[in-house]
């Protein structure tokens, strides 16, 4: 199984949140679940990280789908690799992007 990546250096487990978007409210933050979903793994993430907002969350997921990409272009792994966000009440988005390795 790949190691795994968390997108966030300071999260916090056993926080949750009640919100999706929140910005200017007085409500905790939402707890933000990144799983990594590619043709060779599948690693669900059970801790999450608090995050602002969704405009947040969407920029991590792009990180992190980047470095799960790399990931398994060291392990010369093509097809699909996905980042589903999902909150309390289920998902909410997903990025993706598909890895084609052609002999030419």
């Amino acid at each position: 199984m790949a190691p795994r990546l968390h997108p966030a250096d300071n999260r916090q487990p056993g926080k949750t949140g009640t919100l999706r978007t929140f910005a200017g409210s007085s409500h905790r933050m939402p707890t933000i679940y990144f799983d990594i979903l590619s043709d060779a793994d599948r690693i669900i993430d059970d801790e999450g990280v608090e995050l602002p907002d969704t405009c947040v969350a969407r920029q991590m997921a792009l990180e992190l789908l980047g470095q799960a990409i790399l990931d398994g272009s060291r392990r010369g792994t093509p097809g699909v690799t996905k980042v589903e966000l999902r909150d309390q009440n289920g998902p909410f988005l997903r990025v993706s992007a598909a890895v084609v390795i052609e002999k030419l």
